[in-house]
């Protein structure tokens, strides 16, 4: 899994700001869209496609005093008075074949008080502070995939998130959106704002039922002297969408997608106890980099078309230490795969207050925005018996280019003007 930096003028806009307005992630959460309130924008989508957040600003949580933070609950929902959350990191680079193992990192660990709440602090300084390439302060942060484990007497729960960590190993965010459904960001900042200092990102933490019985049959073969890591069991190449051309008019205009090498991707995870089809639950997101470059056939009539790409998934066995032994079945993403196809979409609705005008002879490009997350973009379905999310943004990395010749034409945002922060776009007569 190859993790490319993001591009010189958003680290600016970061630092100018103090608010991350993360490059490439085509978030295998992947749509091309701005980024966050649980609605549907104009026409609907079809069943699978549905677009899951937008919104014209990226939220961020800062994780540099605190990581995370919570409650832990037993099944029946009441507050536990032991156990741990700890939170282990994947490697920046997951190389690995089927039968293979790789060890995960602890950045964290906190005790449970009495009346269930915990927090963690992190401890990035366990990252490896190269990731196998030379970085250094101009890089700007960079991805790093967790779980984030709580265990008690009464069973145990695991879900998964990205923390961006600064190449000095000294502070770090969540972006809200690459949030897990079970966090709570009760602090957050918008772009031009301030990030809040060190509250984290709280994640109240249900513990299974299921679990203690399952990790029960494995007590006699598991000891705490096995490291926390994870063996491939098997992969699968899944399609996933990274974005979407629409248009309402027939000629004049060429709309393309361009989806460039050092673009990330931030899709769904889906964990299990036993591994089986059918048996998987959506948790979290995990992130992970293209090491090719993507272009999509031009649209140049009218129209909607989701643009799919592949990615290699693998079925993952994890083996947590955090009050004894966790184990768990985890289908994530491992690396980008390539290809290029497309699926018919519905056209979204574009109010006309967000319309601008090309004249013939003329270009646009978007290239700075948050992005949206489509439900089930990731059709994974035949793997492991559910689809999970994708999501991406337009960068210096994904860019959505629109040329324009004969007559002039109408570039239309969804959720705002084409040139700041507008959804999807959509071109009209």
């Amino acid at each position: 899994m190859q993790v490319v930096r993001p591009d010189e003028g958003q680290i600016k806009s970061r630092r100018a700001r103090r608010v991350i307005m993360r490059g490439v992630r085509l978030s295998a959460i992947a749509g091309i869209s701005a980024g966050l309130t649980l609605t549907t924008v104009g026409a609907a989508a079809p069943p699978g496609e549905r677009e899951l957040f937008s919104s014209e600003t990226e939220k961020t949580v800062d994780a540099s005093q605190t990581l995370v933070r919570g409650q832990l609950k037993d099944a029946s929902g009441k507050r536990v008075d032991n156990g741990t959350v700890t939170v282990y990191a994947f490697p920046d680079d997951i190389d690995v074949a089927v039968g293979e193992s790789f060890d995960l990192i602890e950045i964290g660990t906190a005790e449970v008080d009495s009346d269930g709440s915990y927090r963690v602090e992190p401890n990035f300084k366990a990252l490896p502070s190269q990731a196998g390439k030379s970085r250094n302060a101009q890089d700007g942060p960079r991805p790093v995939n967790i779980s984030i484990v709580g265990a008690s007497a009464e069973g145990s729960t695991t879900t998964a998130s990205t923390v961006w960590v600064e190449s000095d190993l000294k502070s770090g965010h969540f972006v809200a959106e690459d949030l897990s459904p079970g966090a709570v960001q009760t602090r957050t900042s918008n772009l031009g704002g301030d990030t809040d200092s060190g509250d984290g990102a709280e994640f109240n933490l249900q513990l299974d039922a299921e679990s203690a019985a399952q990790e029960a049959t494995r007590a006699t073969t598991t000891t705490s002297s096995i490291p926390s890591n994870c063996g491939v069991m098997y992969t699968n190449v899944e399609p996933v969408t990274v974005g979407q051309t629409s248009s309402t008019t027939n000629y004049g205009f060429a709309q393309k997608l361009t989806f460039e090498s050092g673009a990330t991707s931030t899709m769904g995870v889906a964990l299990s106890y036993t591994g089986k089809h059918g048996s998987f639950s959506r948790s979290g997101t995990h992130t992970t980099g293209s090491g090719s470059s993507t272009t999509f056939p031009s649209r140049k009539t009218t129209g909607s078309s989701y643009l799919r790409t592949t990615y290699r998934y693998g079925v993952l066995r994890c083996i947590y230490q955090s009050s004894g032994t966790t184990s768990r079945y985890e289908y994530r993403p491992l690396s980008h795969s390539g290809g290029a196809t497309t699926a018919s979409a519905s056209t979204p609705y574009a109010p006309s207050g967000y319309c601008r005008t090309y004249v013939p002879g003329s270009k646009f490009t978007q290239w700075t925005s948050s992005a949206s997350t489509f439900s089930v973009g990731a059709k994974t379905s035949g793997a492991i018996g559910i689809d999970l999310s994708s999501r991406s943004g337009y960068t210096s990395k994904t860019k959505m280019d629109h040329s324009f010749w004969s007559a002039s034409r109408k570039v239309c945002g969804t959720k705002g003007d084409p040139g700041a922060y507008p959804g999807l776009l959509v071109v009209k007569k």
